[in-house]
């Protein structure tokens, strides 16, 4: 029998992308002439959102075109930025690994598009352990708009799709750091996993079936 994980992987997977999140920002604030600056605390709060809404929280009586233009300037110059900081999270390797060897498979499902969630994966050294990645914004107007689409529902289709074509399919396991991951995962009757970086707080408000900070905690799955 088969078990499918579902994974996230900015905030999951991954870790210090917060800190090429903060460079970016405060790159685009310097080229604007503004002397104001985001800080570590405050990209850590907002982690998981999109450019747009990093620029709508720092510049509110910017107009929306021009929150759009910073958004996307972010984006140009974000994953260049991305490749000096990000590593993957700990046992992040550890944990994919083990997975892989039991015969199981892993995938990524992200708010980002397909090549750039390729692009980071690769960057953060997991490629090998993922069997699929997959990027739910193909247009990558997500991150620079205003409007909003329904991340759950587009990460759920996702992951059902691809677990119709796994023979012996035992259960699906999702794991993320948002309350739109959990969502993806009940849409699909997987048991959900709520992860969030040691250094915060947990949230407990978001109803996952289990919360973790340490990753390890995902093998029980497969030792049951």
């Amino acid at each position: 029998m088969t078990i499918l994980f579902a994974w996230d992987f900015h905030g999951v997977l991954e870790k210090d992308n917060d800190l090429a999140v903060m460079e970016v920002c405060n790159k685009v604030l310097e080229e604007l002439n503004l002397s104001m600056r985001i800080t570590l605390e405050e990209v850590r709060k907002l982690y998981g959102a999109r450019w747009y809404d990093y620029f709508n929280y720092l510049l509110p009586n910017f107009s929306p075109d021009k929150k759009r233009k910073c958004a996307q300037r972010g984006i140009k110059i974000g994953l260049r930025i991305a490749a000096n900081y990000i590593k993957p999270n700990d046992w992040a390797e550890y944990v994919l690994k083990e997975i892989t060897k039991k015969g199981h498979h892993n995938i990524v499902v992200s708010t980002s598009t397909p090549a750039v969630i390729e692009w980071f994966v690769e960057c953060a050294g997991l490629k090998r352990w993922i069997r699929d990645c997959f990027g739910i914004d193909p247009e990558i107007n997500y991150h620079s708009a205003e409007g909003q689409f329904d991340r759950g529902l587009e990460k759920a289709r996702i992951i059902k799709e691809y677990a119709r074509k796994i023979e012996n399919l035992e259960k699906i396991v999702a794991i993320g750091d948002t309350k739109e991951d959990i969502k993806a995962g009940r849409l699909c009757g997987a048991t959900t996993y709520l992860y969030t970086y040691p250094y915060l707080l947990k949230r407990k408000e978001i109803e996952a079936d289990y919360h973790i900070t340490d990753l390890r905690e995902i093998l029980k799955e497969i030792k049951k």
